[in-house]
């Protein structure tokens, strides 16, 4: 099993970073990323997020904490698509310094697929770390 944490200053207000986390702007973040759409939608199991990738693949995570006023969650992966892992839970925490500007804790633990721990820790840390500077550049950071 890999584990993948990530702790990066933003200057932007906690609830701002959260909006593009979780809430109404998620969608913004996440096709700026590497998707072309996402939908949430409420199931027998829980709220769960859908991602459309490009290339027509689908992942879906099911929320399974989710604690707004904190500004934290933790995730499950149910649906992979063609992503290189299994058994994949992550998490997001901020914390806020102030009025306007916060800490984003990331973490993540899984199985990788078609490669080493090294490997895979290397490419989810600098893909938590491409999310976080998009952060950035949306929030004018």
């Amino acid at each position: 099993m890999v584990k993948v944490q990530l702790r990066e200053r933003v200057d932007a207000p906690a609830s701002e970073v959260w909006r593009l986390f979780v809430t109404d702007r998620a969608e913004e973040l996440v096709v700026s990323l590497f998707a072309k759409g996402l939908a949430m939608d409420e199931t027998a199991d829980g709220l769960v997020r859908t991602t459309f990738l490009p290339d027509g693949g689908v992942v879906r995570e099911r929320l399974d904490f989710i604690d707004n006023e904190n500004f934290t969650c933790r995730y499950t992966v149910i649906e992979r698509g063609p992503l290189p892992y299994k058994s994949y839970r992550g998490g997001i925490r901020l914390e806020p310094l102030g009025d306007d500007a916060c800490y984003v804790n990331l973490h993540s633990e899984f199985e990788p697929l078609g490669m080493g721990d090294e490997e895979a820790a290397a490419f989810y840390r600098k893909f938590n770390l491409d999310g976080v500077n998009k952060i950035r550049e949306l929030l004018g950071d």
